[in-house]
């Protein structure tokens, strides 16, 4: 649980001033206290090795997405079937 809500921090930090619109991604656009907590959020070794998993998982995760939202091919339908669905429309 308190690995989750650091990684939920430490994206919150990372995509703020883009939403924001303060500056270019990439750009430093926050207070100097938001960049120490960054800091440290990212210095503890335990967010560098869930981050450095989510990265090394990345190429599975988005393979199972593409299975995942891939549509099934639809069965032709026979003869009797497709009189009994024109008969209850």
């Amino acid at each position: 649980m308190r690995l989750t809500r650091l990684c939920l921090l430490l994206l919150g930090l990372g995509l703020a001033p883009a939403a924001w619109g303060q500056g270019a991604p990439g750009t430093a656009s926050v207070s100097r206290p938001i960049e120490a907590a960054y800091e440290a959020v990212r210095a503890d070794p335990r967010v560098s090795k869930a981050l450095d998993g989510i990265k090394a998982d990345d190429g599975r995760t988005f393979e199972e997405q593409k299975h995942i939202a891939q549509m099934p091919e639809r069965q032709p339908l026979g003869a009797l079937q497709l009189r009994a669905a024109l008969r209850h429309t």
